[in-house]
């Protein structure tokens, strides 16, 4: 599907409705473009058109970036402990679980996911605390719990424009500082 100038403007309108502290200017060609095909991932300047803030991004396999964009899963267990407070992108990544897995999964949520978006940015969640878990056995690594709040799926997955990471990652470039 070709993007048209048209699409772009009305993806940076429903930006502001989604993240109303943001206003994001349409930014309008001096010339007129000819049709190209739609590239694989988004340029950085049209990212920046579209409004699309230079935040972290933490990988997540489907379907447990659903989960949160739909507010079920408000934690996130990791082996790291996390300082930073704030809004972050989720990305639902590629990797994909074993099929008995996919299947186990497919009975406890009731639902399917093997449709889902992979492979792209579906939306933002705020960190707003992180804790460390008490194991039985203390031998084992420790285990911290992030606590998560206020998901904000996006109206349409976004590419991102760096290299997915395992866990962090900047999908649209470090900030500026």
């Amino acid at each position: 599907m070709k993007e048209t100038e048209e699409e772009r403007a009305r993806f940076a309108a429903n930006w502001d409705r989604i993240f109303a502290t943001r206003v994001v200017p349409v930014r309008q060609p001096s010339k007129p473009k000819v049709r190209q095909k739609k590239p694989a991932a988004m340029r950085c300047d049209d990212a920046t058109a579209a409004g699309m803030e230079k935040l972290k991004g933490l990988s997540l396999r489907q379907p447990w970036a659903e989960q949160i964009m739909r507010g079920e899963k408000l934690t996130e267990t990791r082996r790291q402990s996390v300082a930073y407070r704030g809004r972050i992108y989720i990305y639902a990544s590629l990797s994909r679980f074993t099929q008995a897995e996919e299947l186990e999964l497919t009975q406890r949520f009731g639902y399917s996911f093997a449709n889902f978006a992979r492979g792209v940015v579906v939306g933002t969640v705020e960190i707003t605390d992180c804790q460390e878990m008490e194991l039985d056995n203390e031998e084992d690594d420790p285990q911290f719990m992030w606590q998560l709040a206020n998901p904000m799926r996006l109206v349409r997955p976004v590419p991102p424009l760096e290299q997915p990471q395992p866990v962090w990652f900047h999908p649209f470039g470090r900030p500026v500082k």
